[in-house]
């Protein structure tokens, strides 16, 4: 009797073991992703405060998601036409490896999955890089279209409606009045430095390749 009670008494702090060692994850979760969110929410519920720049003003502004919709309405249903074919072509690319590896690799079966888990110990910013090389001009896939003579595709890849030109040249004229206006705020230092901002703005063009096929998304 007395051992099982010295024993119930030990296991009490093993009950708290699992919930402490969970601890050091879920202060990272609290940290990096609901922090942020929330911080985002309230956000995209404030309203901009006047001659205030970039600061804004928490004010339960429901309205703002509605107006995003009425503005830039194209433009959030094409990013979820994208997000949605990309999703339907990772199930399609990925469920069928999943299943051969589960099911058919037999001893390989760690190799491809280890394979498959390669990628994801890459940095997004080079795995971002390694896309643009592979569209690059010359790059293997618009180096062979270019040489099979599919100047239409290139030119659909180019294609610079006007909306978005006009937008862009908005968007161009907001960041030079921007910039200009931190020359009232700035140190006498400063000014060379904005100045050079303002130059580099103006020389970006909407006919710049890279610009283009931006815009052209």
């Amino acid at each position: 009797m007395a051992r099982a009670v010295v024993d119930n008494r030990a296991q009490k702090p093993a009950r708290w073991a699992p919930y402490m060692m969970s601890l050091p994850g879920l202060l990272c979760l609290y940290l990096f992703f609901i922090v942020p969110l929330v911080t985002l929410l309230k956000i995209a519920l404030s309203v901009r405060v006047p001659g205030g720049g970039t600061q804004v003003e928490f004010s339960w502004e429901w309205a703002n998601f509605s107006r995003a919709f009425t503005d830039f309405g194209s433009q959030l249903w094409r990013a979820f036409t994208y997000a949605a074919l990309a999703t339907i072509l990772c199930v399609l690319i990925a469920y069928p490896i999943a299943y051969f590896i589960a099911f058919k690799a037999g001893k390989h079966r760690t190799v491809l999955l280890g394979l498959v888990m390669v990628p994801f110990f890459t940095s997004f910013l080079l795995r971002t890089i390694a896309w643009q090389s592979l569209f690059a001009d010359e790059g293997p896939v618009l180096g062979v279209v270019n040489r099979l003579h599919l100047i239409a595709v290139t030119d659909a890849l180019l294609r610079i409606p006007d909306t978005l030109r006009v937008a862009f040249n908005l968007w161009k004229a907001q960041v030079q009045a921007r910039m200009i206006s931190l020359v009232v705020r700035s140190e006498a230092g400063d000014l060379a430095h904005v100045s050079d901002e303002v130059h580099l703005v103006d020389a970006i063009e909407v006919h710049t390749e890279a610009v283009g096929r931006v815009l052209s998304i």
